[in-house]
């Protein structure tokens, strides 16, 4: 009897881990289908390889992916970090999430040529952490 709980366990334990991979891999794939247009319009080369028709994301693990566009003039590049909640790992999902509740991010890093560019400072943030920005 123990040995079929453990088995049925082991067995939700593997399934979820593939239905949360390919959710979260969903879930990136949509976000940059919903911005491509944008990226493609401010920059001459998006995707994460030279291939015209290349992927446009990398998998850097189950729930976090990058996403690079380049040829903006006085822009480096783009880097756009999409880190999901851990939908794969179901102990992370149900026991750890009660106490330590995660959300899906994501971060866009434009570096400006700093040999071109005048020094600025440009952040969202709430009005009051604005005074911690400098």
């Amino acid at each position: 009897m123990l040995e079929t709980v453990l088995v049925f366990l082991l067995l939700v334990y593997i399934l979820n881990y593939f239905v949360g991979k390919k959710l979260n891999k969903k879930l990136a794939s949509l976000w940059v289908q919903e911005n491509k247009e944008v990226f493609q319009s401010e920059f001459s080369h998006i995707g994460v390889t030279d291939q015209p028709n290349g992927p446009l994301i990398d998998s850097e693990s189950a729930h976090q992916f990058k996403f690079y566009a380049s040829g903006r003039q006085n822009c480096l590049y783009s880097l756009v970090s999409i880190e999901l909640k851990k939908r794969q790992d179901l102990l992370t999902m149900f026991l750890f999430n009660i106490i330590w509740p995660e959300r899906d991010r994501i971060s866009i890093e434009i570096p400006i040529d700093v040999n071109v560019a005048i020094p600025i400072v440009f952040a969202i943030v709430r009005r009051k952490e604005a005074k911690f920005v400098t």
